[in-house]
């Protein structure tokens, strides 16, 4: 647990090898001084006494002032933990974190400070501080620290204690904060408390039964503090398959600066109206109000784009489909080969215009804002879509501004649903999270020349027939049935497309059919001077070889984790369609490897043959996950199909065929399978079905009983016999 905690919080740490400031040691006084209300802390409650642990204390604390030009976030957490067994010793007995990084607000940039306290407190009370500073041990960009001595019946008491200084002018979002309550271990008491003063402006809520935020009466009129405190919180499992922000109780805030009269009209985000009223939701009108201010004028496409449509006669269905591939084309794609050499130092910057593709990728709603102003022109009806992740909850549930994503729908015959493009996306292909979820729809009006309704809407949901992956694989022995060739063909749709193409394609295997596509040249193309030109290809040309045998490596990894084998190195891979234009045009690739001594097992004069694992790993259900408590939250129906064809050796004869044929469906989703010999060839076939986003816990036990058939299925096994 610490060992987790520590790796997320102590990113961007200072170390010092000095003994302790006045700083320090006063900040440590903050913590253990005399004023320590926990210090008396040291029993748990009897029902936790066979837990492996139990957190005592659990204290988040922020601070946000201003001075003049200045502004200080200070942040930090408190643990204290009572070990109970080894298995807790070992959780907490190392934690690791980065060494110091440059963080910068605006214009100037200030060097953050972290401040780290621990101590291990033994059941007689004598006490052991760590010393940080001198048995944290630094390896490359890391340090570690090991929790030496630490016994069952410890208890271990930590703070990390941040202090953020920089210059803003106007205003800054700060990052938004979301917390459970609950934990892998018990916890006896939480606490949060967060201080703010005039020009910061705060969004908080609590959900699933969280309790209220409180805030406490101050002698300052500009000061405010606010305090969450609960009591007796139960451990909590996290399971595969699950989302809890969808069930468990959790807080989320965020709190934007603005310092007054400057920045609220310009900010993109939901504020209150006033510092001293915490925003707690947001409305339809909130979201329709900062939406319309945002793309009040939306941006013109580029020149090129003009040129690229004039001569085309095309619908508008066409014109919003090549609009789409166009836009990736110009804005990013075509600047890849360049900032590639760029990151690799063939050349030291780029020397046409500034790539704006970066621009468009760090900020989304440029691209929409384009995107709209094209389908303005051509006058075809849209709206903006205003989407939350359904892992974090229903649209209604909306705080602040970095929780959403925006998209556009185009009203035609049938709707259809952009989003912002990467390498490999698809105009139809909506992102799974915001799938079958609720959103508000923004209407474009071309009488009033703006955004001017909102509605709610359901975005579209997709079915495990569209999400599939089918794969074609030859199986072939050789005559000492000690190596096996296989030679596997892979088509992928939908989701599992997109997943399988951030695996598989590396940018060469589709630039080439861009700059074929709009008639466009790469960088070193557009070089003028011959012998740099020459110099860029040769090392270009380098590169990509070094890249395609990494490519091979990640390649032969994702086999090696499909199949759980030992597989040859020299394996081949040749991508035989990209799959980047259209939701039905799939990735094709084929590879071709080689395994040797495995799966094959000589018994006398016949050979057992381990045939299930050639549809690769399948979920195997733990003991100690038959009793699930919590629903199930998948990200998307999807379907594999496995089309086998194995060469039976000459001289033998197939024996156990029916072991290979299943079959299970129930509304959860299924696996089915079926075995025959044709000729020499035993051809198998499964398919295996998710049909839902979500089931309720009380679908646990259908959707283990098709697991268990595809897992059962891969320890199948049938006999070679001699005739």
């Amino acid at each position: 647990m610490l060992k987790k905690i520590f790796i997320c919080l102590l990113i961007f740490t200072t170390i010092s090898v000095n003994s302790q400031t006045r700083q320090e040691k006063e900040i440590k006084n903050t913590f253990w001084g005399a004023s320590d209300t926990e210090k008396d802390n040291v029993t748990i409650p009897e029902k936790w006494n066979n837990e492996s642990a139990v957190i005592l204390y659990q204290e988040y604390f922020h601070d946000y002032h201003k001075f003049g030009k200045n502004v200080r976030y200070t942040s930090s957490i408190r643990m204290r933990v009572k070990i109970l067994d080894k298995a807790a010793i070992e959780d907490y007995s190392e934690f690791s974190f980065e060494k110091n990084l440059r963080v910068r607000r605006g214009f100037w940039g200030k060097r953050e400070k972290k401040f780290i306290g621990v101590k291990i407190i033994k059941p007689n009370g004598d006490e052991r501080e760590i010393k940080v500073n001198e048995e944290a041990v630094k390896t490359d960009d890391e340090y570690k620290l090991a929790i030496s001595g630490l016994e069952i019946g410890d208890i271990l008491d930590y703070y990390v204690y941040t202090i953020e200084p920089f210059i803003e002018k106007n205003g800054y979002s700060f990052e938004p904060i979301t917390n459970f309550l609950s934990n892998e271990y018990p916890t006896k008491k939480f606490l949060l408390k967060f201080n703010t003063e005039n020009d910061f402006f705060v969004n908080f809520n609590s959900y699933n039964g969280a309790p209220a935020l409180k805030q406490l009466e101050t002698k300052k009129r500009n000061d405010r503090r606010y305090v969450l405190e609960a009591n007796d919180i139960e451990k909590t499992e996290f399971p595969y398959w699950y989302f809890p922000l969808r069930e468990l109780p959790f807080f989320k805030f965020q709190v934007t600066f603005s310092r007054s009269g400057t920045f609220e009209k310009n900010v993109f985000n939901f504020i209150s109206e006033s510092e001293k009223t915490i925003k707690s939701e947001v409305t339809e009108d909130e979201v329709l109000t900062v939406y319309d201010n945002t793309f009040e004028r939306f941006k013109d496409e580029p020149t090129s784009f003009t040129k690229y449509f004039k001569k085309k006669e095309l619908s508008k269905e066409e014109l919003v489909r090549e609009a789409y591939y166009y836009l990736r084309h110009h804005y990013y794609t075509s600047y890849i080969e360049g900032s590639v050499m760029m990151e690799t130092k063939i050349i030291g910057f780029l020397t046409d215009e500034s790539n704006p593709g970066y621009f468009f990728l760090s900020n989304p709603n440029r691209f929409v804002s384009v995107y709209c102003s094209f389908l303005r022109k051509n006058e075809i009806p849209f709206d903006i879509i205003v989407a939350k992740d359904r892992a974090d909850g229903n649209i209604k549930d909306l705080l602040f501004m970095s929780e959403v994503q925006t998209l556009v729908r185009v009203n035609l015959d049938k709707p259809i649903y952009i989003s912002i493009y990467n390498a490999y996306s698809n105009l139809e292909t909506i992102n799974p999270l915001f799938e079958n979820t609720e959103a508000y729809a923004l209407k474009y009006s071309y009488d009033d020349k703006k955004l001017s309704s909102v509605t709610t809407t359901t975005i579209p949901s997709s079915k495990s027939d569209d999400n599939k992956t089918i794969e074609n694989l030859e199986v072939t022995f050789n005559d000492t049935f000690d190596e096996i060739t296989f030679t596997k063909k892979s088509a992928c749709y939908g989701h599992l497309k997109t997943s399988t193409q951030e695996d598989v394609l590396f940018f060469f295997n589709y630039l080439d059919e861009d700059y074929a596509k709009y008639e466009t040249k790469g960088y070193i193309d557009n070089v003028r001077k011959k012998k740099l030109k020459e110099r860029y290809r040769k090392e270009y040309n380098a590169l990509i070889n070094k890249l395609k045998e990494r490519q091979k490596e990640v390649l032969h990894q994702r086999l090696l984790d499909e199949y759980n084998l030992e597989i040859e190195k020299e394996n081949t891979l040749k991508i035989t369609n990209t799959g980047r234009y259209g939701a039905e045009n799939p990735l094709q690739f084929e590879q071709g490897f080689v395994i040797k001594n495995q799966l094959l097992k000589k018994a006398g004069n016949n050979y057992l043959f381990e045939v299930g694992k050639l549809i690769g790993g399948q979920v195997s259900v733990t003991q100690d996950e038959i009793d699930r408590k919590q629903a199930i939250h998948r990200p998307y129906p999807k379907s594999y199909e496995n089309n086998i064809s194995i060469q039976i050796p000459e001289g033998y004869k197939v024996v156990g065929l029916d072991k290979l044929s299943k079959s299970i469906k129930n509304e959860t989703g299924g696996f089915e399978s079926s075995a025959t010999v044709e000729g020499n060839l035993l051809k198998i076939k499964t398919l295996k079905f998710y049909s839902n986003y979500d089931e309720p816990n009380s679908n646990w036990n259908k959707l283990r009983a098709f697991l268990d058939v595809s897992y059962q299925f891969t320890q199948e096994k049938i006999m070679f016999r001699k005739i």
